[in-house]
């Protein structure tokens, strides 16, 4: 005697693999430092190899060891948005970590973001006030005094013109 039956093994996804971000893909962003807090830097995506929807949904978040760092936000869709005032003088340039995480499983991949300089900072005189006696019929073209400056600004923001008012 003998008996047969149709049975069915569904076999379950386990979650086996981290989010990877594309290996060739090289997130460096530039933004003017007088951008409004809230403006798109850039975007950044990741996949996941696991089949099931459970294990390869992905979120994005900044690394836990940069909180809030420098002025820039993270959201979970992998947008990176200016939220806070920039300063190219102070932070030239920043690195952030940011996490892809599929609710179990981490990866790390590093966003540069170079801050773009604005005219924004005066020039200034290292010597407050000079005074200078120049003797009569001296040639066209005679050094008198040299009046430094500096601006930290960068080229061609620095670049300083100087006139006679007075």
């Amino acid at each position: 005697l003998s008996a047969s039956t149709t049975l069915t093994i569904t076999v379950g996804d386990v979650n086996e693999f981290a989010p990877q971000f594309d290996p060739f893909a090289t997130y460096e962003f530039d933004v003017l430092e007088n951008t409004a807090a809230g403006t798109l830097v850039g975007l950044v995506s990741a996949s996941d190899q696991d089949g099931s929807s459970a294990y390869n949904s992905i979120t994005f978040a900044l690394h836990l060891s940069h909180p809030s760092l420098a002025g820039f936000s993270v959201l979970s869709n992998g947008s990176i948005e200016v939220s806070d005032e920039l300063d190219r003088e102070t932070t030239p340039t920043v690195t952030l970590a940011i996490q892809a995480t599929d609710g179990y499983l981490t990866t790390l991949h590093n966003v540069t973001i170079t801050l773009l300089d604005i005219n924004d900072n005066a020039p200034v005189f290292t010597t407050v006030e000079q005074a200078v006696d120049v003797r009569e019929h001296q040639p066209v073209g005679l050094v008198v005094v040299q009046v430094p400056a500096t601006d930290v600004d960068t080229a061609p923001n620095a670049m300083l013109v100087y006139s006679i008012v007075a």
